[in-house]
């Protein structure tokens, strides 16, 4: 079990308004790699995980399709990232922090 928390870009207030994007981003992540969610808590600059995944090791590529999709289907203002972030098409998830097999 890993449990996880990613924190947005510069801690901007926005998550607790986009849980349905929240919710697809999951799915589109469950297809990519196999894990359970055992718990969820979404607040409006972070968000905890509680996972099981299949494979320990897929951790890190189940934050990767997390961020991701979120990322790429998040509309809104940008315009406070640098030229990196934009290149990258990162928009305003930011940070995450994990601890592996509680």
């Amino acid at each position: 079990m890993v449990f996880i928390t990613i924190v947005t870009y510069n801690r901007k207030e926005f998550l607790s308004d986009y849980i349905d994007l929240i919710k697809s981003s999951l799915k589109y992540t469950k297809t990519k790699i196999s894990f359970k969610i055992e718990a969820i808590v979404i607040l409006k600059d972070h968000i905890h995980f509680i996972l099981q995944p299949e494979n320990i090791n897929d951790y890190p590529n189940i934050i990767k399709y997390f961020k991701t999709y979120f990322s790429r289907n998040i509309n809104i203002d940008n315009s406070d990232l640098t030229e990196g972030k934009k290149h990258k098409k990162d928009r305003k998830i930011g940070n995450i922090h994990h601890l592996k097999n509680m």
